[in-house]
């Protein structure tokens, strides 16, 4: 119909104008979580262990689940009941399994957890240790491309957009460890690197900074437009950590 023609144009511009307005005025970062939130997870997991050891025992102390008995039903609304509730839980021989379950679970929990990793090691006559490889440092397993690469786009966001990615000490070390790799003769030898991209920064995958015709600043030369067009690109790309006062100055 005619009609809907109308009707898409006015919601394709709908869209577009609320598009426009959230991404530059409303969008936030998300909150930087920590490993607060795994440490949690890892403290809950085994309660929930133990939930369903309690559950599959209600499941499997039902008579009607191994046995050949059926209950006919003579309506929608017919109700039956099987007699399997939380009382005959509490009789023997039920109870007595229970207690056993309880105490093997209470073991397990309490006792596991401290001990694991102890029992682990008798088996094996070997220290246990929390990592299957000894890996390096994030910093110290970056290339010294990564790092120069990270570190003059950074101090680039910082001096022309005003955009901080990085904090001051990550910052900080980074440098630090660039001034020792530049000393050495092979600064990537002997080390465990990386050999994927580097971080989260999507310009510094080679692939997507190709296809956005990005150009970084140690690919840029001094060459005007490279530079205008590159920062056009970086600004639209990161404009969650856009200063505010910036971003009342951005024009899209």
């Amino acid at each position: 119909m005619p009609a809907l023609f109308v009707l898409a144009l006015f919601a394709f511009l709908i869209i577009n104008l609320f598009d426009r307005v959230l991404l530059v005025k409303f969008y936030q970062l998300p909150p930087a979580y920590d490993e607060e939130l795994s440490k949690a997870a890892n403290e809950m997991l085994p309660w929930a262990a133990i939930v369903h050891l309690f559950v599959g025992y209600w499941m499997y102390t039902n008579p009607f689940l191994t046995s050949n008995e059926v209950l006919p039903f003579y309506s929608v609304n017919d109700v039956k009941h099987n007699g399997h509730s939380l009382l005959t839980l509490l009789t023997t021989p039920n109870l007595q399994s229970l207690m056993w379950m309880s105490g093997v679970a209470l073991c397990v929990f309490y006792g596991g957890r401290k001990y694991f990793s102890k029992i682990l090691e008798f088996l094996s006559g070997k220290k246990s240790h929390l990592t299957v490889e000894n890996l390096p440092h994030y910093f110290k397993s970056l290339t010294l491309h990564d790092i120069d690469w990270w570190v003059a786009e950074e101090e680039s966001n910082r001096q022309k957009l005003g955009i901080k990615i990085l904090d001051d000490d990550g910052l900080e070390k980074l440098k630090e460890l660039q001034e020792e790799l530049h000393k050495l003769d092979k600064p990537d030898a002997d080390r465990k690197l990386l050999e994927a991209v580097h971080c989260y920064d999507i310009l510094a995958n080679p692939i997507y900074a190709r296809r956005f015709q990005y150009f970084s600043i140690l690919q840029r030369l001094g060459i005007k437009d490279d530079e205008e067009d590159s920062l056009k690109l970086k600004v639209l790309l990161n404009l969650g950590y856009l200063p505010e006062r910036k971003l009342e100055e951005f024009k899209m």
